[in-house]
């Protein structure tokens, strides 16, 4: 709930929250029963599901400017108004530049199509919002960035001033559901190590023996968390961004990946040398000026 801003920064804290718990099992010897409180006190706080972000604030926001720019009535409904596009839209006060404004004037969509273009590409936010990055990599499925490219940057300028990069805001969500995942998967295999005297063969057993209540599933993959065991400790890990599974071998200059390859790992840790998860993007990077 609220808008973009306000959920990416409950994003931030709630993945700092999930890495120092991380830390904590790594650094600090937690009993089964100290482990086992503190997976179900996790798990309580999103019992109803890890939350999807929404768009539907910016969405109303977008209305509502419509009707501060736009004359109501006329030729399209109401055409912008120059001065108004050019206060609310720019970041700078004066000089040539407003002479672009003027000629959003003439040139810019009317208030009506104006209206109908934001509130389909705001629809369609509120769709691919809701996907994995895989299901966006392997679908054919438009995402805002392509409609927006359909829409000519002077017919539509304002669209492309105001319109957040709402794929990125998506997948920091993803990301984040798949580390509270991992946080609970790796508190359950330290119980199953504790009480049983051996790492589980699989995260199947974790399930079947009710030390664990779902399966993580990785976000860029058509399936689950990879776990293997190795060396007398298990590694636990995302293919990443680059969606190749590169053996749980991360990046250290980009930790999901992406373009430069490398996947995510959550486990093993070592306390000592955790660093800081990268900065959140912005809501509007990418595409909008603001």
């Amino acid at each position: 709930k609220g808008t973009l801003i306000e959920q990416l920064v409950g994003q931030a804290m709630v993945r700092l929250g999930q890495e120092q718990v991380i830390v904590a099992a790594a650094k600090d010897k937690l009993s089964s029963e100290e482990m086992a409180r503190v997976q179900q006190e996790l798990a309580a706080i999103f019992k109803d599901g890890f939350p999807h972000m929404t768009a539907r604030y910016e969405q109303l926001m977008f209305e509502d400017l419509v009707q501060h720019l736009f004359t109501d009535g006329g030729p399209g409904g109401g055409h912008i108004v120059p001065k108004m596009y050019f206060e609310i839209t720019s970041d700078f006060g004066g000089g040539d530049e407003e002479l672009v404004y003027l000629g959003a004037g003439v040139v810019h969509a009317g208030r009506n199509k104006t209206l109908t273009a934001g509130n389909k590409l705001y629809d369609h936010m509120e769709k691919t919002i809701k996907m994995s990055p895989y299901q966006l990599h392997s679908g054919d499925v438009k995402r805002v960035e392509e409609l927006l490219s359909s829409y000519s940057k002077w017919r539509y300028s304002f669209l492309w001033a105001i319109m957040p990069a709402i794929e990125r805001v998506a997948e920091m969500r993803y990301q984040n559901k798949s580390l509270h995942d991992a946080v609970l998967t790796i508190l359950a295999v330290k119980r199953w190590e504790l009480d049983k005297g051996a790492l589980p063969e699989s995260l199947d057993q974790l399930k079947e023996a009710g030390y664990l209540k779902e399966l993580p599933d990785d976000p860029y993959a058509e399936g689950l968390l990879t776990y293997v065991r190795r060396n007398g400790d298990f590694v636990l890990y995302s293919i990443g961004g680059d969606f190749q599974d590169n053996g749980g071998k991360e990046n250290p200059e980009r930790r999901w990946g992406r373009s430069e390859g490398g996947d995510r790992v959550f486990w093993p840790l070592n306390p000592d040398k955790f660093e800081p998860p990268e900065k959140p993007p912005r809501a509007f990077d990418g595409i909008g000026t603001i």
